[in-house]
């Protein structure tokens, strides 16, 4: 760059004016695109040095990394991260593979990505007492946490100045600057904001070992019910496959399947419930998601319908007038869109990496191998002992391949005709036996 004061132009000679300028140029290897950093100095002692060589090589990715970016290109270009989300599903992620239940996470609820604090209760749990009371104890440390952010936030709120603040109060205010807006409301807002996240790593992992017997099979219906295989996922997310699962408000199963909508297309009494078979109940999901995708067009709207609803997301796409969801996270202000339906397409992308990514991020997990098994159809009532018998199996191993009937179930227990059962592909085969067949399914629109 060349900096001379335009002053000496009218007194030096040319020969002068050639021995300044050769003395005085300095080169600027890279020069800035603008010039602005620089133009309130005085631009004739204004020098540049050549910066110090860089190592090239960059630093190996994490795990978390490379699930994120799917470096290895193991997913469908459906489910790459939209655009928005990639803060939102990274914080997801990092709950189910780097924070075990031990961890709580003070985080802002709108901003999920900005962890104020980190309560490490491990130590707690180490003391050789029953469970509940070491649970009980590190709720209440981690609430002690999350009081103490609302503490400092509060402080902060009440300064005029943020220039030099005690420790606790810049800590947390250098967090804060990722959310744009002005300060004091920034800060205002965040103190109604704090919440608790419980790290999920070994839930999760629980998860995956629950899931992959069944994993492959699930793939195998969701194909051929045209759908993604991916989505296969989302039962990691609603129950951590826990096929017992039950919700307050009466959902169940891995997939947790509503009764109401269940009943268009599976069992659901007091002795059988079919939403407690991983498969069936699958074979519903891929109906319910397929109906979702039609109605929504996009698979993060269709997989955020399956927990929010779908009329409530047409709702919103015609209010706001977009199909984009993460516009419809930053904008809708409707009660029933709250944490879990805002968050439960970044959740879903977080396990989906989760366990596709599963040897990267939990290279100490020991999966079981898939199972394989077969369909078939009771062609009228029998009961299941005789059944059983005829068949060579044992009323035990039925029970274990089949959930979905009763935990203390008796010889004499009638299975109704046309009822499917999964049975292992390594025993023998009845010559009465009619070849498997698919689940019916009503279409709820249509179905009176």
């Amino acid at each position: 760059m060349i900096t001379i004061k335009n002053r000496f132009f009218s007194f030096l000679s040319p020969l002068l004016f050639v021995g300044i300028l050769v003395a005085s140029v300095s080169i600027a290897p890279f020069a800035p695109k603008s010039a602005a950093p620089f133009a309130e100095e005085d631009r004739s002692s204004t020098t540049f040095e050549i910066a110090p060589e860089v190592n090239s090589k960059a630093p190996p990715l994490t795990p978390q990394e490379l699930a994120l970016t799917d470096q290895h290109n193991r997913l469908a270009e459906d489910f790459k991260i939209p655009s928005g989300m990639q803060e939102r599903v990274s914080f997801w992620l990092d709950v189910y593979s780097k924070y075990d239940s031990k961890k709580y996470l003070v985080h802002h609820r709108e901003y999920p990505w900005v962890i104020f604090d980190i309560a490490d209760t491990t130590d707690l749990f180490t003391q050789g007492r029953v469970a509940w009371l070491n649970r009980r104890d590190a709720d209440t440390l981690s609430e002690h946490k999350k009081d103490s952010v609302i503490a400092t936030l509060k402080m902060l709120s009440m300064r005029a100045s943020y220039d030099d603040l005690p420790q606790e109060e810049a800590r947390i205010f250098e967090q804060l600057k990722v959310i744009p807006g002005p300060r004091k409301k920034i800060i205002r807002e965040a103190i109604k904001s704090v919440r608790i996240q419980l790290g999920q790593k070994d839930i999760f992992e629980t998860g995956l070992i629950r899931s992959s017997p069944f994993i492959s099979m699930m793939e195998e219906i969701f194909e051929d019910n045209g759908l993604p295989k991916e989505l296969v996922r989302l039962p990691l997310v609603e129950s951590s496959f826990n096929i017992e699962a039950h919700s307050r408000v009466g959902a169940r199963g891995a997939w947790q399947i509503m009764p109401g909508i269940g009943q268009k297309g599976l069992i659901i009494s007091p002795l059988i419930d079919e939403r407690e078979s991983p498969l069936k109940s699958t074979q519903f999901a891929a109906f319910l998601l397929k109906q979702n995708k039609r109605i929504l067009k996009t698979w993060p709207l269709a997989v955020t319908a399956y927990n929010h609803g779908s009329g409530s997301l047409l709702k919103a796409i015609r209010k706001l007038k977009t199909t984009e969801l993460q516009r419809i996270i930053d904008t809708n202000n409707e009660r029933s869109f709250q944490f879990a339906s805002s968050n439960f397409y970044a959740c879903f992308m977080a396990a989906l990496r989760g366990e596709i990514y599963a040897a990267e991020l939990f290279p100490d997990l020991k999966r079981p191998e898939s199972m394989r098994l077969t369909k078939v159809t009771v062609p009228k009532t029998v009961a299941i002992g005789a059944f059983a018998k005829k068949n060579g199996f044992a009323i035990e191993d039925l029970q274990a391949t089949n959930p979905e009937l009763p935990s203390k179930i008796k010889a004499g227990f009638k299975l109704p005709a046309g009822f499917s059962l999964y049975v292992r592909d390594d025993k023998p085969e009845s010559k009465d036996q009619p070849p498997p067949i698919k689940i019916t399914l009503i279409n709820p629109e249509t179905s009176t």
